[in-house]
C-alpha cells in the first residue's frame, strides 16, 4: 500500500488587489503539484477583487467579510482547515511553479523539522526566468535551525516571509491564533511565537517572488500608502518587542549550547559569561528595533553582571555592545542621550567604550563610503555622544573593580 499523500490548503487575505489578485492565484493553481485546496478571504473589497476570485469556480473557496484586517481574515478560516499544512501566501506575490513540490519533498526528507522556509526574489512588472535570477535576495547566513528565532530577532526586517513557507496545521494549533489589535507586523509577530515551539529548516534556493509596488497596505481605515511603509512599521514593531522583551526567557537570547545557566538573579548566577551575552544580545535586539530605554537598561544589567575572574570583555561580547553602538540608518538613530547614556555607563567593563565606538564608527563609514553624506552628518555626532557619556560617566563614577 502506498504512504498517504500530505494535503496543503492555501490560505490568502486579501484587500483591493483585483488588479494584482489573479496573477497570484494563477501561481498558485499552475504548481507543478497543486494545493488541495485554496482559501481566499476578502476583506471587504470595494474594488472588483471579489468578482475576479469568483470567476476561478470551485477550484477557489471564496468567503467574505467586513474589512477587519488580515489578522481577523485569517484567523476566520485557519480554525476550520483540516489539511496537513497550510500555506499562507499574499495577493500581490508570486509562486514558482516547483514551489510546494519543493517544500513537501524536503519535509519528507527531513522529518527533524517541523516547517520549511525558503528566500525569494523581487520582482516589479513581471516576473520571468531571467529576471528572477538576475534579481536574488541577500545571501542568508548558514546557521543551524536552533538560531531561527534570533535570526529573526536580529534582523532590521523580516527577512523570512510566511509567502515561503509551509507549516503543518497542527503548529498553528500550538502556536495560537494571529494578533488581531496588529493591523502591520502581524506575521512576524506570529513567527516569533511559531519560532520558539517548532523547528525552522531552510530550502537553500527561493520557492516565491516578492512583488514590489507602490499600493497602499494596511486595512480600511489603517491603510497607508508606500511612501509611509516604514514609520507604519516601525511603530508595530515596537509593539512586538515590548511584548518579546517581557515574556522571553532570558536563555532564549542565546543559541542552545549556551543556555545551561542565564536563569535566576545576576547575583545568584555561577556562570556570569552567560548571563552577560543574554543581556547584551537582547539589549541589542531591542535597539534594533527602536526600542533604546531597554538597551539601555540591558547594558546596564550587563555591567552590574560581576565576574571576579575577569574585568575585561570577551571578543563575544565585543560584538555585542558593538551593535548597541551601531545605528542602521538615519531613520533608526537613537536619540543622542542613548549614546551619552551607554557611554557613561562603559565603565562597568573594560574595553566596552572602544568596542562602543566601534559600532558607531562602521556606521559613519558605511554612509561615507556609500556617499551619502547627509546622513554621515546625522550619524557622526553618536561617536562625540559616545565620549562625552564616558567622559561624565569618569568624573562620576564609584570606585568599582573593573572600572
Amino acid at each position: 500500500m502506498s504512504e498517504r499523500r500530505p494535503t496543503v490548503a492555501v490560505v490568502m487575505a486579501t484587500y483591493n488587489r483585483a488588479h494584482f489578485i489573479g496573477a497570484a492565484l494563477d501561481s498558485l493553481l499552475g504548481q507543478t503539484r497543486v494545493p488541495d485546496e485554496i482559501h481566499v478571504i476578502d476583506d471587504g473589497s470595494t474594488d472588483d477583487t471579489a468578482a475576479t476570485v469568483a470567476a476561478y469556480g470551485d477550484r477557489v473557496n471564496l468567503a467574505r467579510q467586513p474589512n477587519q484586517g488580515r489578522p481577523a481574515a485569517f484567523n476566520r478560516v485557519i480554525p476550520e482547515i483540516r489539511t496537513d499544512y497550510i500555506w499562507l501566501f499574499d495577493d500581490d506575490d508570486l509562486a514558482l511553479p516547483d514551489a510546494l513540490a519543493r517544500h513537501l519533498d524536503f519535509l519528507g526528507r527531513n522529518p527533524q523539522y517541523d516547517f520549511s522556509y525558503s528566500p525569494h526574489y523581487f520582482f516589479e512588472h513581471t516576473l520571468t526566468t531571467d529576471g528572477a535570477q538576475a534579481n536574488p535576495v541577500m545571501e542568508w547566513p548558514a546557521d543551524p535551525p536552533e538560531s531561527f528565532l534570533l535570526w529573526l530577532m536580529e534582523s532590521h526586517f523580516v527577512p523570512a516571509q510566511l509567502q515561503g513557507m509551509l507549516i503543518p496545521t497542527r503548529c498553528f494549533r500550538q502556536v495560537g491564533s494571529f494578533d488581531e489589535t496588529l493591523l502591520r507586523s502581524q506575521d512576524h509577530d506570529f513567527l516569533l511565537r511559531l519560532a520558539r515551539h517548532c523547528r525552522a529548516g531552510r530550502i537553500d534556493a527561493p520557492t516565491w517572488a516578492f512583488r514590489q509596488h507602490c499600493g497602499q497596505r494596511g486595512a480600511g481605515g489603517a491603510a497607508h500608502d508606500e511612501a509611509s511603509r516604514y514609520h507604519v512599521w516601525r511603530q508595530y514593531q515596537q509593539t512586538i518587542y515590548r511584548r518579546v522583551r517581557a515574556t522571553l526567557d532570558l536563555a532564549e537570547y542565546l543559541p542552545p549550547s549556551q543556555r545551561a545557566d542565564v536563569g535566576g538573579p545576576a547575583e545568584a548566577s555561577p556562570l556570569p559569561g552567560e548571563r552577560r551575552l543574554a543581556l547584551l544580545r537582547r539589549g541589542a535586539i531591542m535597539s534594533i528595533h527602536g526600542l533604546p530605554e531597554a538597551a539601555v537598561e540591558d547594558f546596564r544589567l550587563y555591567g552590574a553582571v560581576h565576574d571576579p575572574a575577569d574585568a575585561r570583555i570577551t571578543e563575544e561580547e565585543r560584538t555585542h555592545i558593538s551593535r548597541l553602538g551601531n545605528v542602521d540608518n538615519r531613520e533608526t538613530r537613537p536619540p543622542l542621550a542613548y549614546f551619552r547614556t551607554l557611554g557613561g555607563l562603559a565603565h562597568a567593563r573594560r574595553g566596552a567604550l572602544s568596542a562602543l565606538l566601534r559600532g558607531a564608527y562602521w556606521s559613519v563609514r558605511r554612509e561615507w563610503r556609500a556617499g551619502r553624506y547627509g546622513d554621515v552628518v546625522v550619524l557622526a555626532p553618536t561617536l562625540m555622544s559616545l565620549c562625552l557619556g564616558y567622559g561624565v560617566g569618569w568624573i562620576c563614577r564609584p570606585s568599582t573593580p573593573g572600572g
